[in-house]
């Protein structure tokens, strides 16, 4: 009668035995099974399922863990393998979160108060309440509440703040539409030019050069010193 083929049918579709319990369907399909792995299967498929096991839990699609979860954190994406470093994939831990490229090399790390940035293995940028941009053993810029430094490794090259301070073998400051206008800085001199010219030069000897040359006082502009082609005059 019915409840016969109903036992007769649930016997087939739950079995018992000593490694747990298997769920099958009318076909004899494992849908699930119970035991001390618990394996939850999409449509039957071994390719698709979800696993729970002692401290870890697997979900596959297409026979490829894409996550992973044990008591070393979790990680999301192809071949997930949690707590470790795994191309093109998202690893969250106790120190925080790593976000994978094509190597495992290249990452991007968010911890506390910061994030790293990683290529080919090195650090190429940090973000923080200090910030880096650049390798920090190479050039970089350096930047927080108190000004933007300019750094090749450990040598400081320019600084800005409060107070500015540029540091080089030569410096030059110009014009951005004639670079022939500038002022340089070299070790034993101070050089302006005016299209190329020299106008001003300070150093072991000092020469300013123009049409007119007026050298005054900053309270009393008439007490001057004024130096022409043909004269020099004295104001006071």
């Amino acid at each position: 009668d019915g409840l016969t083929e109903g036992s007769q049918s649930m016997a087939t579709q739950v079995v018992l035995d000593s490694a747990g319990m298997t769920l099958k369907n009318a076909g004899g399909t494992t849908l699930a099974e119970y035991g001390t792995t618990i394996s939850l299967r999409g449509n039957g498929s071994t390719h698709d399922r979800l696993d729970v096991s002692n401290a870890a839990i697997s979900l596959y699609t297409n026979n490829q863990k894409k996550v992973d979860i044990n008591d070393d954190g979790l990680n999301i994406g192809p071949a997930a393998n949690a707590g470790n470093a795994v191309i093109g994939n998202v690893r969250l831990g106790s120190s925080g979160v790593y976000v994978y490229g094509a190597a495992t090399d290249d990452y991007v790390f968010v911890k506390s108060d910061g994030v790293e940035v990683v290529t080919a293995g090195t650090d190429v940028a940090a973000f923080g309440a200090i910030s880096r941009i650049g390798d920090a053993h190479n050039e970089h810029i350096s930047m927080s509440s108190a000004g933007i430094i300019v750094k090749d490794g450990s040598t400081e090259l320019a600084s800005f703040g409060s107070d500015t301070t540029l540091t080089g073998g030569t410096i030059t400051l110009r014009n951005s539409t004639n670079t022939s206008d500038n002022v340089v800085i070299t070790e034993n001199s101070f050089t302006v030019n005016d299209n190329g010219n020299a106008v001003a030069s300070f150093g072991a000897n000092t020469v300013i050069e123009g049409g007119t040359i007026t050298i005054r006082n900053t309270t009393n502009n008439n007490d001057k010193v004024v130096m022409a082609q043909d004269s020099f005059k004295v104001y006071d």
